[in-house]
């Protein structure tokens, strides 16, 4: 880091430039008082980098699959009604499972993560 100071001492009236040691009255004018400036600057390197993530939560649905789980809901108590006994519950059960193993692919939970790096 590199720092640059600089002073400036002037009569409060006149503006005459002054030392800025100087007491008393201005020289020029005869009037007391003095205005002074300070003026600092520094020069700096600075190194930076930057990291960003976004994040996006969402459902992601298979309209087809959903449909084919509606249409069993709905045809097996139909077939419950049709086929009794034996025959309607492997109907039944055998339906059941397959609305089981279907139902993780009719929607799912999708995360999107983006990253973007800068030097």
């Amino acid at each position: 880091m590199t720092a640059l100071n600089k002073m400036s001492v002037t009569c409060k009236w006149c503006g005459t430039p002054l030392e800025a040691t100087y007491t008393g009255t201005c020289p020029k004018c005869g009037k007391d008082g003095k205005n002074i400036v300070v003026s600092s600057q520094s020069i700096e390197n600075i190194n930076t980098s930057l990291e960003l993530e976004h994040q996006r939560r969402y459902i992601k649905t298979n309209k087809n699959v959903q449909t084919i789980i509606i249409t069993i809901t709905i045809i097996s108590p139909i077939f419950g009604l049709i086929f009794s006994g034996i025959i309607g519950f492997v109907v039944g059960l055998s339906l059941g499972i397959l609305n089981y193993i279907l139902s993780p692919l009719a929607a799912m939970k999708v995360l999107e993560i983006k990253q973007w790096r800068s030097k």
